[in-house]
């Protein structure tokens, strides 16, 4: 379920963050990326500028699929306000090779 213009309840954009957050446990890569529109821009401290479209941010998923696996992800705080939607948490990953816990 994407909202494109519309704007989630909160109920909704719990409901989508807890289908992102499973996708991405499981490890499926297509139900994590059906969370996203397609015109998203991702922005991070190591992408700068940010990558711009669902297909760029998919090559950065899968890259990272590749190289880690998914151990948690554990969310702190979610909170829906008119169009915003703010959601606070942490993940921890295991390299695939090596072992190494991040």
């Amino acid at each position: 379920m994407r909202y494109g213009g519309c704007v989630p309840t909160h109920t909704e954009a719990v409901a989508l963050f807890d289908r992102r957050r499973e996708a991405w446990l499981r490890e499926d890569l297509p139900a994590y990326l059906d969370c996203f529109a397609e015109d998203l821009v991702f922005g991070s401290p190591v992408h700068d500028p940010p990558l711009e479209g669902r297909a760029a941010f998919a090559e950065l998923v899968a890259g990272s699929n590749a190289a880690m696996r998914p151990i948690s992800f554990d969310v702190h705080a979610l909170v829906a306000h008119d169009a915003l939607v703010l959601a606070e948490w942490t993940i921890t990953v295991e390299a695939r090779i090596g072992g190494r816990r991040i």
